[in-house]
Protein backbone atom coordinates (compact mmCIF):
# COMPACT_ATOMS: atom_id res chain seq x y z
CA UNK A 1 0.00 0.00 0.00
CA UNK A 2 1.22 3.72 -0.45
CA UNK A 3 0.18 7.03 0.89
CA UNK A 4 -2.51 8.88 -0.39
CA UNK A 5 -1.74 12.28 -1.49
CA UNK A 6 -3.28 15.14 -3.83
CA UNK A 7 -1.75 18.01 -5.06
CA UNK A 8 -4.43 20.90 -6.19
CA UNK A 9 -3.34 23.59 -8.18
CA UNK A 10 -5.74 26.63 -6.78
CA UNK A 11 -4.10 29.10 -8.96
CA UNK A 12 -1.23 29.63 -11.60
CA UNK A 13 -1.81 33.50 -12.72
CA UNK A 14 1.93 33.44 -14.26
CA UNK A 15 2.44 35.58 -10.80
CA UNK A 16 0.63 34.04 -8.12
CA UNK A 17 0.72 30.67 -7.00
CA UNK A 18 -1.26 28.59 -4.43
CA UNK A 19 -1.52 24.96 -3.90
CA UNK A 20 -3.13 22.79 -1.88
CA UNK A 21 -1.65 19.08 -0.57
CA UNK A 22 -3.03 16.26 1.33
CA UNK A 23 -1.81 12.77 2.22
CA UNK A 24 -3.52 10.46 4.34
CA UNK A 25 -0.89 7.84 5.36
CA UNK A 26 -0.44 4.19 4.92
CA UNK A 27 2.39 3.84 7.44
CA UNK A 28 5.74 4.89 5.25
CA UNK A 29 5.53 8.66 5.22
CA UNK A 30 7.19 10.70 2.33
CA UNK A 31 10.75 11.74 2.35
CA UNK A 32 11.81 14.59 -0.29
CA UNK A 33 8.81 14.49 -2.06
CA UNK A 34 8.70 17.11 -4.87
CA UNK A 35 5.57 19.23 -4.10
CA UNK A 36 6.35 22.38 -6.62
CA UNK A 37 8.07 22.05 -9.52
CA UNK A 38 9.22 25.02 -10.64
CA UNK A 39 10.07 23.91 -14.52
CA UNK A 40 6.28 23.32 -14.33
CA UNK A 41 5.30 27.04 -13.93
CA UNK A 42 5.03 29.63 -16.78
CA UNK A 43 5.90 33.18 -15.53
CA UNK A 44 2.85 35.30 -16.66
CA UNK A 45 3.56 36.48 -20.83
CA UNK A 46 6.25 34.53 -21.27
CA UNK A 47 6.72 30.33 -22.05
CA UNK A 48 9.51 30.53 -19.67
CA UNK A 49 9.32 28.71 -15.68
CA UNK A 50 9.91 31.43 -13.27
CA UNK A 51 13.36 31.71 -11.96
CA UNK A 52 12.05 31.23 -8.12
CA UNK A 53 8.74 31.27 -6.30
CA UNK A 54 8.76 33.46 -3.22
CA UNK A 55 6.62 31.76 -0.76
CA UNK A 56 4.40 34.08 1.24
CA UNK A 57 2.15 31.89 3.13
CA UNK A 58 1.56 28.22 4.46
CA UNK A 59 -1.53 27.53 6.33
CA UNK A 60 -1.31 23.61 7.67
CA UNK A 61 -3.22 20.80 10.06
CA UNK A 62 -0.74 18.12 10.77
CA UNK A 63 -2.39 15.21 12.83
CA UNK A 64 -0.03 12.21 13.99
CA UNK A 65 3.62 12.99 12.68
CA UNK A 66 5.79 14.64 14.57
CA UNK A 67 6.32 17.40 12.11
CA UNK A 68 6.07 17.98 8.13
CA UNK A 69 9.16 19.77 6.68
CA UNK A 70 9.25 21.98 3.60
CA UNK A 71 12.75 22.15 1.70
CA UNK A 72 13.84 24.35 -1.56
CA UNK A 73 15.95 21.66 -3.62
CA UNK A 74 19.22 22.26 -3.47
CA UNK A 75 22.72 20.64 -3.64
CA UNK A 76 24.32 19.15 -1.60
CA UNK A 77 21.48 18.59 0.93
CA UNK A 78 17.90 20.73 0.85
CA UNK A 79 17.41 23.74 2.49
CA UNK A 80 14.85 23.51 4.94
CA UNK A 81 12.94 26.61 5.23
CA UNK A 82 9.85 25.59 7.21
CA UNK A 83 8.93 22.65 10.00
CA UNK A 84 5.30 22.43 10.54
CA UNK A 85 4.64 20.49 13.70
CA UNK A 86 1.13 19.03 14.78
CA UNK A 87 -1.78 20.94 15.13
CA UNK A 88 -2.61 23.72 13.11
CA UNK A 89 -0.14 26.52 11.53
CA UNK A 90 -0.47 29.38 10.29
CA UNK A 91 2.86 31.09 8.80
CA UNK A 92 2.46 34.10 7.10
CA UNK A 93 6.00 36.58 5.91
CA UNK A 94 7.64 35.96 2.71
CA UNK A 95 10.84 32.83 2.16
CA UNK A 96 13.30 33.70 -0.61
CA UNK A 97 15.02 30.98 -2.63
CA UNK A 98 18.69 32.91 -4.33
CA UNK A 99 17.52 33.31 -8.17
CA UNK A 100 18.96 30.07 -9.35
CA UNK A 101 20.71 32.13 -12.28
CA UNK A 102 22.90 33.44 -9.92
CA UNK A 103 23.07 31.71 -6.85
CA UNK A 104 26.44 29.41 -6.11
CA UNK A 105 24.87 26.38 -5.17
CA UNK A 106 22.75 23.62 -7.53
CA UNK A 107 19.13 24.77 -7.29
CA UNK A 108 16.50 23.75 -9.06
CA UNK A 109 13.78 26.04 -7.02
CA UNK A 110 11.77 23.15 -6.66
CA UNK A 111 9.89 22.39 -3.39
CA UNK A 112 10.28 19.61 -1.51
CA UNK A 113 8.22 17.69 1.36
CA UNK A 114 8.92 15.21 3.85
CA UNK A 115 6.96 13.97 6.95
CA UNK A 116 8.91 13.24 9.94
CA UNK A 117 8.57 10.66 13.04
CA UNK A 118 7.23 7.05 12.94
CA UNK A 119 4.25 7.13 10.24
CA UNK A 120 1.11 5.41 11.21
CA UNK A 121 -2.12 4.77 8.57
CA UNK A 122 -4.19 7.23 10.82
CA UNK A 123 -1.31 10.18 10.31
CA UNK A 124 -2.56 13.14 8.02
CA UNK A 125 -1.74 16.57 6.48
CA UNK A 126 -3.31 19.28 4.87
CA UNK A 127 -1.18 22.28 3.92
CA UNK A 128 -1.89 25.63 1.52
CA UNK A 129 0.86 27.22 0.03
CA UNK A 130 0.51 30.62 -1.02
CA UNK A 131 3.34 32.48 -3.20
CA UNK A 132 4.77 34.86 -6.20
CA UNK A 133 6.68 33.97 -9.31
CA UNK A 134 9.84 35.67 -9.65
CA UNK A 135 10.86 36.66 -12.99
Amino acid sequence: MVDTVTTRISSNTGIRYEAVFTNISDGTGEANVRKIRLADLRYIGTDDPPSAIDIESIDATVNGFDSVSLAWDRAPVPDVFAVLPPGRTKLKFTWYLPDRKRDQQETTGDVLLTTNGSATSTDTYVIRIRGRLRK
